[in-house]
């Protein structure tokens, strides 16, 4: 139960542009757990086709990307 209220909290503070480095670095390891995970227990196949791994490099690039701006702009 803990788990579904730290990823909905990401995924808000994302939209939102809260700490957004720090957030997006906790998506991307969190979608690798994740996808590695799947991938333990159905197969690789499923954290493709799902794109799993695409999703964490995503977050990572969002993270370590330089002209980053904190918080939300309208």
């Amino acid at each position: 139960m803990v788990g579904y209220g730290r990823r909905i909290g990401l995924g808000i503070a994302l939209i939102l542009g809260v700490w957004p480095r720090g957030v997006a670095l906790g998506s991307a390891v969190l979608l690798a757990l994740f996808g590695i995970t799947m991938a333990i227990s159905f197969g690789i196949k499923s954290p493709l086709d799902y794109s799993v791994f695409s999703a964490s490099a995503a977050a990572q690039l969002l993270a370590l990307h330089e002209s980053i701006k904190y918080g939300a702009e309208l």
